[in-house]
């Protein structure tokens, strides 16, 4: 199967060949602006695409340092939330042995009376 498509792409090739041969100057020169020209815009469409490719790698790139920093602050909020229960922890233990204080003073203030 390989061996049938490369003697159809050589015999390709010397069709081209003898066609090519029987042009005159003008005719191959039209050619090779046309040809030049289809570089150019291939050239030009190769550039836009690499363009895009860099694009979408600064994109995926920032996604997965926007999700590093998601993470990251979700362990500064889980640390700020225990910071916080723990001060609310220890403004209640406060309370309760103020309140605790209060009723003591008390207590000893009816008793003098």
């Amino acid at each position: 199967m390989k061996m049938q498509k490369e003697k159809g792409q050589e015999q390709e090739i010397r069709k081209r060949e003898k066609e090519l041969r029987r042009l005159g100057r003008a005719e191959l020169l039209e050619l090779l602006v046309a040809q030049s020209e289809e570089i150019d815009a291939l050239r030009a469409e190769l550039a836009r695409a690499k363009d895009a490719l860099s694009t979408r790698e600064i994109a995926f790139r920032e996604a997965g340092s926007l999700a590093e920093a998601a993470v990251k602050l979700s362990g500064v909020m889980k640390a700020a939330e225990d910071a916080a229960q723990i001060y609310l922890d220890s403004i209640r233990k406060m309370e309760a042995y103020k309140k605790a204080e209060l009723d003591r003073l008390k207590e000893n203030e009816n008793r003098r009376m």
